[in-house]
C-alpha cells in the first residue's frame, strides 16, 4: 500500500510538471507567433512606406516637369511682350508719320488691324496668364498633398518605431519566461529526486515488513499446529486419567500409571520436536517429492505486493481464449520462471519467453501481448474469479472438483489423494513416472 501511494505521488509530480511545463512552453509559443506577426506587420509597412516614398518622388518629379513648363512658358511670354512692344512703338512711328496725310489711310487702317492684333496677342497672353494661375494653385494643391503624405509617412514611421519597441519588450519577456521555465524545471527534478529517494526508502521498508509478515506467518501455522498438537495431547492425558481413576485402586498403580504416562509423555514430547524440524525441512522435502527445484524469491514482497501478477493472468487468459491447448504449460512454465529460477513474470520480454518455452508462435505471442488489455480479456479473468470466490476460494493452490454431489473445494498442494478419493481415483503418488513439473 505504501509503494502504491509513493507511485501515485510520483505520477502526480510528474503529471504537474508535464503540465507546467506544456502550458508554459504553449505560452511560449503563441509569444513567439505574436512576435512573428508584429514582424510581418512591421515588414508590410516598411512596404507601405517604400510605396508611398516612391508615390513622393513620383510627384516630385512631376512637379519639376511642370515647373520646367511653366519656365518655357514664362520665356515665350517673355518674347512675345517684347515682339508686342517693338510693334506699339513702330506703329506710334507710324502714326506720328502719318497723322496729318489723307494719302495714308490705308496705312493707318492697316496700323489698325496691327493694333487690333497686337489686343488679341494680349488676350492671348492673358489667357496664358490665367492658365499660370491655375497650373500654380494645382502645383500649391500638389505641395500640400505632398506635405500630408510626409505628414502620414512619419507618423507611420513613429507607429514602426512604437511597435519595435512592443516587439524588443515581448522579447525581453519571452528570455525572462525561458529563465523561469528553467527555474521551475530545476525545482521539479529535485523534487522528482526527492519522491524517488522517498520511493527507494519506502520499498526497503516493504521489503522488510514483507519478510517479517513471512516469517510470522510461518510462526503462526507452526504455532496452530503445535496447538492442536497439545490439544489432542491434553485430550489424551484426560481420557488417561479417566481411565486410571476408574481401573486403578491403589496409590502404588496410580503412580505407576503416572510414571508410564510420563514417559508416554516424553515420547510426545520428542514427536512435537520432530514436527518442528520437519515442518522446517518441508519446503526441502517437496522438492524431492515433486522432482521439482523450488525456490524463494529474493524480493517476495516486491513479487506479491508492488509488481503482482496481474499482466501474468491477463497474458495467460488471453492465451486460453486464443488457443487453450497451451493454456497448461504456459502456467507451468511462468510457475518455472518464479518459483524455481526467480525470475520476473510481469514485463512484456518475461511474457515472451515464457510463450516461446510453451511453444507459442511469435504472431501468437504478440496477438497476446495485443489482446490482454483488451476488454473480452479483462472480462473472462474477472468471470474465473468471481467464480472462484463464489466456491470460496481464499488462497493458491485452490482445487474445486465437480462431483455429481456438487463442488468440493480443495486447498493445498497436499490434498491430492483427497481428490482422488473425491473423484473416485487411484492415488499412485505424487511423481508416479517422470513429473511435467
Amino acid at each position: 500500500m505504501m509503494s502504491d501511494i509513493v507511485g501515485m505521488v510520483s505520477y502526480t509530480v510528474h503529471m504537474v510538471s508535464d503540465i507546467v511545463v506544456s502550458d508554459i512552453v504553449d505560452m511560449m509559443s503563441g509569444l513567439v507567433d505574436m512576435v512573428s506577426d508584429l514582424v510581418d506587420i512591421v515588414s508590410g509597412i516598411v512596404d507601405i512606406v517604400g510605396g508611398i516614398v516612391d508615390l513622393v518622388n513620383c510627384i516630385v518629379d512631376m512637379m519639376i516637369d511642370i515647373v520646367d513648363i511653366m519656365i518655357d512658358i514664362v520665356d515665350i511670354v517673355s518674347g512675345k511682350v517684347d515682339m508686342v512692344n517693338k510693334i506699339v512703338a513702330i506703329v506710334i512711328d507710324i502714326v506720328d508719320m502719318v497723322r496729318d496725310l489723307d494719302m495714308f489711310k490705308d496705312l493707318v487702317d492697316m496700323v489698325s488691324d496691327i493694333v487690333e492684333m497686337v489686343s488679341d496677342i494680349f488676350d492671348m497672353v492673358n489667357d496664358i496668364v490665367d492658365v499660370m494661375k491655375d497650373i500654380v494653385e494645382m502645383v500649391s494643391d500638389i505641395v500640400n498633398m505632398v506635405s500630408d503624405i510626409v505628414d502620414m509617412v512619419i507618423d507611420i514611421v513613429d507607429m514602426e518605431n512604437n511597435i519595435l519597441d512592443m516587439v524588443n519588450d515581448r522579447v525581453d519577456m519571452v528570455i525572462d519566461i525561458v529563465y523561469m521555465v528553467i527555474d521551475i524545471v530545476d525545482v521539479v527534478n529535485d523534487i522528482v529526486d526527492m519522491v524517488s529517494d522517498i520511493a527507494d526508502m519506502v520499498s526497503g521498508i516493504v521489503a522488510v515488513v514483507s519478510d517479517i509478515v513471512v516469517m510470522m506467518s510461518d510462526i503462526v501455522v507452526m504455532v496452530g499446529d503445535i496447538v492442536y498438537m497439545v490439544s489432542d495431547i491434553v485430550d489424551m492425558v484426560i481420557d488417561i486419567v479417566d481411565m486410571v481413576n476408574g481401573i486403578l485402586d491403589t496409590e502404588n498403580d496410580r503412580v505407576d500409571m503416572m510414571s508410564n504416562i510420563v514417559d508416554m509423555m516424553r515420547d510426545i514430547v520428542d514427536m512435537v520436536s520432530y514436527k518442528v524440524d520437519m515442518a522446517c525441512d518441508i519446503v526441502h522435502m517437496m522438492r524431492d517429492i515433486v522432482d521439482m527445484f523450488t525456490i524463494f524469491s529474493q524480493n517476495t514482497a516486491e513479487m506479491m505486493f508492488v509488481k503482482g501478477t496481474l499482466k501474468t493472468q491477463r497474458f495467460i487468459t488471453a492465451v486460453d481464449i486464443m488457443d487453450s491447448t497451451k493454456t497448461e504449460e504456459l502456467s507451468r512454465q511462468m510457475w518455472h520462471r518464479n518459483w524455481s529460477r526467480d525470475e520476473d513474470v510481469t514485463e512484456p520480454a518475461s511474457l515472451k519467453e515464457s510463450g516461446k518455452r510453451a511453444g507459442l508462435s511469435d504472431a501468437q505471442i504478440s496477438r497476446g501481448l495485443e489482446d490482454m488489455q483488451s476488454s473480452e480479456v479483462k472480462a473472462r479473468l474477472k468471470q474465473f474469479t468471481d467464480e472462484a470466490l463464489n466456491h470460496g476460494a481464499f488462497g493458491s493452490p485452490t482445487i474445486i472438483a465437480h462431483t455429481s454431489d456438487g463442488p468440493v473445494m480443495l486447498f493445498g498442494s497436499d490434498r491430492f489423494p483427497i481428490l482422488a478419493q473425491v473423484l473416485d481415483e487411484k492415488w499412485e503418488g505424487t511423481v508416479p513416472g517422470e513429473s511435467k513439473l
